[in-house]
């Protein structure tokens, strides 16, 4: 789930 700024909760945090 890597698009946009919503991405994984692992990943949420480095947002875009």
């Amino acid at each position: 789930a890597s698009q946009g700024g919503a991405q994984d909760q692992s990943s949420k945090k480095k947002g875009g």
